[in-house]
C-alpha cells in the first residue's frame, strides 16, 4: 500500500505519468487438483495476511515526514491527495477481489513492478528533500523580510518626525531672528534721532553763547564735534554690518533650503532604495521557491542564500550611510541656524558698548 501511495504522489508531481501501473489478473480456468487449490489457499492466505499487516502495521518516520510535507501545502493539495488515496484504495479493493493466476508468471511481473516501485519512492524521497529545504528558505527569507519592512518603517517615521522637527525649529528661529533684528534696528534709530536732538540743542546753546564761552570751553565744544562725528561715522559703518549680517542671513536661508531640498532628494532615494530592496527580495524569495519546486541542488541553493545574505547587507550599509549624511545636515542646520541667531546680538550688543563709551 505504501508503495501504491509512493507510486500515485509520483504521478501527481509528474503530470506525464499520472496512469497507474497496476495488473488486471483474469480467472484461468485451471484443473481442480489438490496443488491448485493449495497455490489458490496460499495465495488466499498471503492477501489476507496483506491486508491484516496494512491495517495493523504503525506509521513510519517516512510517512511522518511526508504528512507533514503535505500539510504545509494547500487545501486544494491535500483534497488532491486524499482523492488519489481514495483511488488507489478501491483499485486495491479491486485487486484483492480478483481471483489470481498460476504462480509460475508472478515471479517476473513481481521483480519488473517491485524495481519501477522502488525507483519511484527514490524519486519521491528526492523531491520530499527538496521541498524540505524550500520550505525552510522560505520562511527564513519571510522573516527576514518582516525584520527589514519594520525597520524601513521606523526609519522612515524617524527621519519624518527629525525633519517636521528641524522645520519648526528653523522657522522659529527665523521668526525670533527677524523680531530681535527689528527691535535692534528701532532701538538704535531712536537711540541716534535722541542723539542728534540732544547734539542740536548743545549746539544752538553754543552757537548763542559762543561770544561769551572762553578758549577751554572752545576746546570741549570741538572735540565734541569731533567725537560726535565719529560717533556717526561709526553708527553708519555698523549699520553697512548690519545689512552685512542681513545679507549672511538671507544666505544661510538660502543654503537651508538648498540643505532642505538635499534631505528631500536622500529621502526620495530612500525611498527607491526600499523599493529595490523589496524588488529584490520578492526576486530572490520567487528564486528559492522556484528551486525547491525544480528540486535543484545543495550547492546551488547555498549558494543563492549566501547571495541573498550579502544583497541585504549591502542594503543595511547603505542604510546606516544615508542615516549619518541625515545626521550630518542636521547638525549643520544647527550650527549655521545658531550662527545667525547670535550675529545681530553681537552686533547690537557692540553698538549699545560704544554708544555709551560716547556719552560718557
Amino acid at each position: 500500500r505504501l508503495r501504491s501511495q509512493s507510486e500515485a504522489s509520483s504521478a501527481t508531481a509528474n503530470p506525464a505519468h499520472s496512469k497507474f501501473d497496476y495488473v488486471e489478473l483474469s480467472p484461468v480456468a485451471t484443473p481442480s487438483t489438490p496443488a491448485s487449490a493449495n497455490q489458490r489457499e496460499s495465495g488466499e492466505g498471503q492477501v489476507r495476511e496483506h491486508s491484516q499487516w496494512q491495517e495493523e502495521r504503525p506509521c513510519d518516520d517516512a510517512h511522518n515526514q511526508w504528512e507533514a510535507v503535505l500539510s504545509r501545502k494547500g487545501a486544494g493539495q491535500l483534497s488532491e491527495q486524499r482523492r488519489i488515496e481514495e483511488e488507489i484504495e478501491r483499485k486495491w479493493a479491486e485487486f484483492e477481489r480478483l481471483p489470481l493466476k498460476e504462480t509460475r508468471s508472478l515471479p517476473l511481473m513481481g521483480s519488473s513492478a517491485n524495481q519501477a516501485l522502488e525507483r519511484e519512492v527514490v524519486c519521491l524521497r528526492q523531491q520530499q528533500r527538496g521541498a524540505l529545504r524550500g520550505a525552510c528558505c522560505g520562511e527564513v527569507l519571510q522573516k527576514m523580510e518582516r525584520v527589514h519592512r519594520v525597520a524601513l518603517e521606523e526609519l522612515e517615521k524617524q527621519h519624518t518626525q527629525q525633519i517636521r522637527a528641524l522645520e519648526r525649529d528653523r522657522d522659529a528661529l527665523l521668526q525670533e531672528d527677524s523680531d530681535t533684528t527689528a527691535r535692534v534696528m528701532e532701538a538704535l534709530q531712536k537711540a541716534h534721532r535722541e542723539e542728534l536732538e540732544k547734539t542740536t540743542q548743545l549746539g544752538d546753546a553754543h552757537g548763542k553763547d559762543s561770544h561769551m564761552l572762553d578758549k577751554p570751553q572752545q576746546v570741549e565744544l570741538a572735540s565734541l564735534r569731533r567725537e560726535l562725528a565719529s560717533l556717526s561715522e561709526r553708527y553708519s559703518q555698523k549699520c553697512v554690518e548690519l545689512n552685512r549680517a542681513q545679507q549672511h542671513s538671507l544666505d544661510t536661508d538660502r543654503l537651508m533650503s538648498q540643505k532642505d531640498m538635499q534631505m528631500e532628494q536622500l529621502k526620495r532615494d530612500n525611498q527607491d532604495l526600499q523599493a529595490r530592496l523589496s524588488e529584490e527580495v520578492k526576486v530572490i524569495r520567487s528564486l528559492v521557491t522556484g528551486q525547491g519546486s525544480d528540486g535543484l541542488t545543495d550547492s546551488s541553493t547555498e549558494r543563492s542564500w549566501c547571495e541573498t545574505q550579502v544583497l541585504l547587507r549591502v542594503r543595511e550599509n547603505e542604510l546606516q550611510y544615508l542615516h549619518k549624511q541625515l545626521n550630518s545636515l542636521r547638525n549643520q542646520l544647527y550650527f549655521l541656524t545658531t550662527v545667525t541667531h547670535l550675529l545681530p546680538v553681537c552686533v547690537c550688543v557692540l553698538c549699545a558698548t560704544k554708544t555709551k563709551r560716547a556719552l560718557l
